[in-house]
């Protein structure tokens, strides 16, 4: 039987010997790409990430996803929130389903639907047609009851206090669109798209240029980037998962800028970069951007090549352990 002095001396090497958990949600860095399904927020999904965490590091997520939408939903965990900007800049590929000769005032299903009196009869090939048009950078308006700030305030917390607001058109790029299914009054769309796009205001685009409206019934966000929906997890099966098998469940941060080349650096080389330092690039490439780990592999940081040939530090990674 252990005295008094060897229990406490046998609980206190017990401290130090076994990491807490703290130690490994401070660590904790990457990107996981998720499955929001339908009739979650994105700031939902983000808290069923939050609680697999403890709440004890930043979360994020890159690119709304609204209620109605299912699909890839990234979300950035640790430092790697401040990639956000990095993963706006991949395209994105949706599926949506639309209703012809309706409109509501949210251009989808949410809102109050109503028949459109007197809708000319479209036909696949008017729609096949029409969507040429709209392929290319185009001006889009985005829908009232939207998250686009409006004189500092969100436009649908504007519109659901009946106020009626202008909101300017902005430049998005349609990469492709295409009719994949017409049962009217239903039509599928098929699109890949720059971020900023609303889809149901492309939709309800579509439908006016033929002289009639549209709303969408849903939509499925299958890819941003190289992120795609084969691979995501869904939330069902992120409930499961405690902070140790969530980390196994993460990818690099560095998918979040394509077809980066990673390069590893000698200790005092990544002591300079945490520190904010340029350094001389040791490889040799034209790639404006560069990863960098640590000589075990460890993501260190985003890298940003200057007109002379130095590497300056984007975004430092190196958790703060």
């Amino acid at each position: 039987m252990l005295c008094n002095w060897q229990r406490e001396s046998t609980f206190l090497l017990l401290i130090f010997l076994i990491p807490p958990v703290t130690t490994l949600l401070t660590r904790m860095l990457g990107i996981l790409n998720l499955n929001k399904p339908p009739g979650m927020s994105s700031r939902d999904a983000v808290n069923a990430v939050v609680r697999c965490t403890g709440r004890k590091i930043k979360v994020g997520h890159a690119g709304t996803l609204d209620p109605i939408a299912q699909g890839v939903l990234i979300v950035l965990i640790g430092k790697a929130t401040r990639l956000a900007d990095f993963v706006h800049n991949y395209p994105k590929s949706y599926s949506g389903t639309f209703r012809i000769g309706y409109q509501s005032s949210t251009d989808d299903s949410e809102g109050e639907v109503v028949q459109v009196e007197d809708a000319p009869q479209i036909t696949l090939g008017d729609l096949q047609a029409a969507c040429s048009e709209f392929i290319g950078e185009i001006q889009q308006v985005p829908p009232q009851f939207s998250a686009v700030k409006i004189n500092g305030k969100r436009a649908y917390k504007l519109a659901r206090r009946g106020e009626s607001v202008e909101i300017p058109s902005r430049q998005v790029t349609i990469h492709n669109l295409a009719v994949s299914r017409y049962s009217e009054p239903e039509f599928d769309l098929e699109m890949t798209c720059s971020t900023g796009t609303y889809v149901r205001s492309l939709g309800r685009d579509l439908a006016r240029s033929l002289g009639s409206q549209a709303v969408m019934t849903n939509l499925t966000r299958s890819s941003i980037g190289p992120f795609g929906i084969s691979v995501s997890i869904s939330v069902d099966d992120l409930k499961k998962l405690d902070a140790t098998s969530l980390e196994q469940k993460l990818l690099s941060p560095f998918m979040a800028i394509s077809d980066t080349p990673v390069i590893k650096l000698k200790p005092e080389l990544v002591k300079m970069i945490c520190n904010g330092r340029f350094i001389d690039d040791p490889s040799s490439g034209e790639q404006p951007w560069l990863g960098c780990t640590d000589e075990s592999g460890n993501p260190i940081a985003i890298l940003k090549r200057t007109d002379d040939g130095q590497l300056r530090p984007k975004v430092v990674l190196k958790p703060d352990v």
